[in-house]
């Protein structure tokens, strides 16, 4: 399970393609060598109720430990401002190819296409499956706090108490995120985004409730396992049983990540949102 877990997120897409319209360098999330050590329960902890977030980066910290040209400094830096944290660095690393320190925030995230949004941004309509965040909103929070952070002079004395010059640190964003454009108008390009980031798609659960669903067989993954694909293993439901399991979530206002599987076809992932009518 481990092994598979960590496989899942190896192939976790990467959202931007190299020409990202926002002012910061993206992280080379290379592939390890075929021989890398495949993790074990000793060598790659994670406890059975770590959240997402936190599970992501003991993933992004044991692929780090098998990369040829990475080696970690240090990770969650926190800096304080008179005994108060002001803010925190994800990780710092040294590139070895390049020998070159890197600060890498890490983020991974999870979209779907709203196309009730108007704005300029070519990116805007990418939210949060409860519209409890944005992309924008997060690469804001990027470009304006946690980027930043490492230029405060509270962070520049944490280095050189390290015996490493702030100035000589490069920045970099390893941005995963998995997209869903509505299943009414699957068709979704964008020069910005990497095509291998399209993950599934989004309905509404009055959608979900058609006959057209009854007749497939369903999984909810917890959102710990957001970051997965189905597998042989996978303990299918039926239509009714999912329903249930579903509308638990909907009456929340919380929009469950589905796996839905038809007569001859590969299994596919999608959001079903509680936020629309119809």
């Amino acid at each position: 399970m481990l092994q598979h877990y960590f496989r899942d997120f190896l192939s976790s897409p990467c959202l931007f393609t190299k020409e990202v319209p926002f002012d910061f360098a993206l992280f080379d999330f290379s592939p390890l060598p075929a021989t890398y050590p495949p993790p074990t329960a000793t060598t790659l902890v994670i406890p059975p109720n770590e959240v997402l977030g936190k599970r992501v980066e003991q993933l992004f910290e044991y692929y780090i430990s098998c990369h040829p040209h990475y080696t970690l400094i240090a990770k969650n830096i926190q800096v304080f401002r008179q005994k108060i944290t002001i803010g925190e660095l994800d990780f710092l690393l040294l590139d070895t190819h390049t020998d070159t320190v890197l600060h890498v925030e890490l983020v991974y995230k999870f979209y779907i296409y709203d196309t009730t949004v108007r704005h300029s941004h070519p990116l805007a309509n990418w939210i949060g499956p409860n519209r409890k965040d944005a992309l924008l909103e997060k690469t804001e929070k990027l470009l304006q706090k946690q980027l930043p952070l490492l230029y405060k002079e509270e962070t520049r004395n944490h280095f050189i108490s390290l015996g490493i010059d702030p100035s000589m640190i490069r920045q970099q964003v390893c941005y995963f995120a998995q997209l869903f454009p509505p299943l009414s108008a699957p068709s979704y390009s964008s020069p910005y985004i990497h095509p291998d980031a399209i993950q599934g798609h989004w309905i509404s659960y009055p959608t979900f409730l058609s006959a057209a669903y009854h007749h497939a067989s369903y999984y909810i993954p917890s959102k710990k396992d957001w970051i997965c694909q189905p597998t042989a293993q996978t303990p299918w439901y039926s239509y009714q049983i999912a329903k249930e399991l579903i509308q638990a979530q909907i009456d929340q206002q919380k929009a469950p990540m589905v796996w839905i599987k038809r007569p001859n076809t590969p299994p596919a992932k999608l959001f079903i949102v509680w936020w629309l009518p119809h």
